[in-house]
């Protein structure tokens, strides 16, 4: 890995742009933006590297952005630093739709790690396949009636801030379209900016549809919608709420997790998670089981007291057993004469 960062505002693919002047950076380097603009005239491949408007421990210079106005395709680490990392400068007539591989993460409303134009024209989105945290994404409103897509392959935990954010201006939001499949957490923040009015967040608004967990640790509604498409778990802590759609809540669980009032999980499991009950002849007769109520056992279990002793029943043993006194009265009414041992070996 090298550190690589801009010495000039100009375009990516040209080295006169970086430290050196004689090459672009490549695979794997951690790349500073230095303050300056860099404009992402091609798509970026850093595999494992870094796109960053951190502090750049060489120059001691932070801030600067990369900027696009197309459709661009980004394989890095987004990290922000003091100011919005990447970033569309597109106007209401223009179309961009940024893809980015790897784990972004923000330092503020103020430094995401992508900032996305958006506009009741265009269906500008942003697709993530990698990890957010914090402040990871912004969607800067141009028009009223402006629309958000957003799709996530990862994870996503708002320790410290929501991972999608909206600024704040006149423009209202009408559509928000969010698609993810990882686990989400509120730790602390929601999932996104949930304000009430448009103008200040994205308001109870919009179809999400999550395919894997929704975990509410402290963040008081982790997704806040107008209608939720969930398939996987819920988990809801110390009266937080997982999920608060106003319209539709549409569930396919494999758990939904929630805590009784001295804090105990209760773990709630759908009817068809019961997969290989036991058969209802393996089931003490009477007891009715399963989900639903399903299932009710035929099982008869003998008393210990007729079981010849030392023979296993149910959840102890046998207690019968011959006594002298029975053996020589059984003797005596019996034409064959009959041992002790042979007594005890009969079945009975």
């Amino acid at each position: 890995m090298a550190i690589r960062y801009a010495v000039a505002a100009g375009n990516w693919s040209d080295a006169a742009t970086w430290d050196g002047g004689a090459s672009i950076p490549a695979s794997g380097d951690y790349v500073y933006a230095n303050g300056y603009d860099v404009a992402l005239d091609t798509d970026v491949a850093l595999g494992v590297g870094t796109l960053s408007t951190e502090i750049c421990p060489t120059t001691s210079v932070g801030g600067g952005r990369f900027v696009y106005n197309t459709n661009r395709n980004v394989t890095a680490n987004i990290k922000a630093g003091s100011s919005h990392c990447l970033c569309s400068y597109v106007n209401m007539n223009t179309e961009s739709l940024i893809t980015v591989v790897g784990n972004v993460d923000g330092t503020s409303s103020a430094a995401c790690g992508i900032t996305q134009t958006i506009s009741s024209a265009k269906n500008n989105s942003v697709t993530i396949i990698g990890n957010i945290t914090k402040n990871a994404v912004r969607f800067a409103r141009q028009s009223n009636s402006s629309r958000v897509y957003f799709n996530l392959t990862g994870n996503a935990d708002s320790t410290g801030g929501y991972c999608l954010l909206t600024s704040i201006s006149n423009a209202t939001i009408t559509l928000v379209n969010v698609v993810i499949n990882g686990l989400i957490t509120g730790n602390g923040y929601e999932f996104a900016d949930p304000a009430n009015s448009a103008n200040g967040g994205f308001g109870q608004l919009g179809t999400y549809v999550l395919n894997g967990g929704v975990v509410a640790q402290t963040a008081l509604k982790v997704i806040y919608c107008a209608t939720a498409i969930v398939t996987g778990y819920i988990e809801n802590f110390g009266g937080k709420l997982a999920v608060d759609a106003s319209t539709s809540f549409q569930f396919t669980p494999t758990y939904y997790k929630i805590q009784d009032a001295t804090g105990n999980d209760l773990i709630l499991y759908p009817a068809n998670a019961l997969e290989n009950p036991p058969a209802e002849s393996d089931v003490r007769a009477g007891t009715v089981y399963g989900i639903g109520d399903t299932y009710e056992g035929s099982l008869i279990v003998p008393d210990p007291a007729v079981v010849v002793k030392g023979v296993p029943t149910d959840d102890t043993v046998g207690t019968w057993a011959f006594d002298d006194d029975l053996i020589e009265r059984l003797k005596v009414c019996s034409t064959v004469e009959i041992t002790g041992a042979q007594m005890a070996s009969y079945e009975l």
